[in-house]
C-alpha cells in the first residue's frame, strides 16, 4: 500500500497537468515573440528578458509552493485531531 502512495504521489494530478501546460504555453508564445523580434532587438536585452522570464516563473512557482504546503499542513492537522480508538479497561 505504501508503495502505491508513492507511486501516486509521482505522478502529477490534473491540476498539476493543466498548469503545466498553461506554463509551456506562455513560454512559447514569449519565445515566439523573441524570434520574431530578435533582429530589432540587441543581444543585451534578449538576454535580460530571457533571465526575466525564468524569474517570473520562479517567482510563481515558489507562490504555487507555498499554497500547496499551507493545505498540506491543513491536512495533516485535520488528520491528527481524527477520532481514534483508545482502549478503556
Amino acid at each position: 500500500m505504501e508503495g502505491e502512495q508513492e507511486k501516486a504521489q509521482e505522478q502529477p494530478t490534473e491540476g498539476e497537468r493543466r498548469r503545466r501546460h498553461r506554463m509551456g504555453d506562455m513560454t512559447r508564445e514569449f519565445d515566439e515573440m523573441q524570434e520574431k523580434m530578435a533582429g530589432m532587438l540587441p543581444d543585451e536585452f534578449v538576454q535580460h528578458m530571457r533571465a526575466a522570464q525564468k524569474e517570473m516563473l520562479l517567482a510563481m512557482r515558489s507562490l504555487l509552493d507555498a499554497g500547496v504546503s499551507k493545505i498540506e499542513e491543513r491536512e495533516r492537522r485535520r488528520a491528527a485531531r481524527r477520532a481514534r480508538k483508545v482502549e478503556v479497561e
